[in-house]
């Protein structure tokens, strides 16, 4: 599993940073209680008001650390129901992450895969919330 050094906070303090990053995983917490999804743009508006664009950096880094984090704690990757308006189901660096980071058994490449993926990984995240 690739493990990634995240030291950047985006001109936040350390500290907000924490205490957004705590903010975004509430909220999907909430999400993936209520058997839903939430796309890239939602959480850019109400965790950052729209400082960081919904494709930014930023998002992604946070993202990242909050799943970093629930799966060593419940192994689980919350980021699943984080989806993009267009499709409906994750963007591209999300498999990736899942694959190289997470260690899950995906090739990021076939779209049948990554969507197979999603589709048994939400579903997990869902049941485990509904909870």
């Amino acid at each position: 599993m690739v493990k990634r050094a995240f030291e950047c906070t985006w001109g936040m303090s350390k500290d907000e940073w924490e205490r957004q990053r705590e903010r975004m995983r509430e909220l999907l917490v909430g999400v993936a209680a209520s058997r839903a999804t939430i796309t890239y743009g939602e959480i850019s508006e109400i965790i950052f008001a729209r400082r960081f664009s919904a494709r930014s950096s930023a998002l992604a880094q946070m993202l990242e650390e909050v799943c970093t984090l629930e799966d060593a704690d419940r192994g689980i990757s919350l980021g699943a129901v984080v989806v993009r308006a267009d499709s409906g189901i994750p963007g591209d660096g999300y498999f990736v992450f899942a694959q190289e980071c997470l260690n899950r058994q995906l090739d990021p490449s076939n779209r049948a895969s990554c969507r197979q993926f999603w589709e048994e990984e939400v579903a997990r995240v869902w049941a485990l919330y509904a909870e």
